[in-house]
């Protein structure tokens, strides 16, 4: 149980390998939570005596979440066995999307509410489409270790 604590926080910021369904949600729970606490800080930081602070702080919790959630997308379609360069559509879009909408000067949800939308029903079909059963090229199955080399038996 120890070692899979271990992987667990050794593996958090690594694209590498798979990741199943209940891995993905606590990451993205663990995401949810430390962002929160993060903005909280960030907002007690800029209404007291450190407004300097608050920026720089934010953009590193802020950039280190944007990094977790990342991996963890691309470990989880790893295991459905998906490319994890199909994350790059959806986060050039919400690039261009995001800024279309600072442009327009425009109140309101617009596009960007569209794509918020558009992300929600993505991290669903994430959490909830089974992985590969056995090895696929992006590796074992999460929580099984590589099996031995089976030897040819001697004729």
């Amino acid at each position: 149980m120890a070692t899979q604590a271990t992987g667990f926080w050794k593996t958090l910021f690594s694209a590498r390998g798979r990741s199943g369904r209940a891995r993905f949600w606590l990451t993205l729970l663990l995401q949810f939570v430390a962002t929160l606490l993060g903005g909280g800080l960030v907002i007690a930081l800029s209404s007291a005596e450190l407004p300097w602070a608050s920026f720089p702080l934010g953009v590193a919790l802020f950039g280190a979440a944007f990094v977790l959630g990342l991996c963890n997308a691309i470990k989880r379609l790893h295991d459905i066995g998906w490319s994890g360069w199909c994350v790059a559509p959806i986060l050039l879009l919400e690039l261009l999307v995001g800024l279309a909408d600072l442009g327009s000067g425009e109140g309101g949800v617009g596009a960007s509410g569209a794509m918020g939308g558009l992300g929600l029903l993505i991290t669903i079909l994430l959490g909830a489409l089974p992985g590969t059963q056995g090895p696929n090229k992006f590796g074992d199955p999460p929580g099984q270790a590589a099996a031995e080399p089976v030897e040819p038996a001697a004729a």
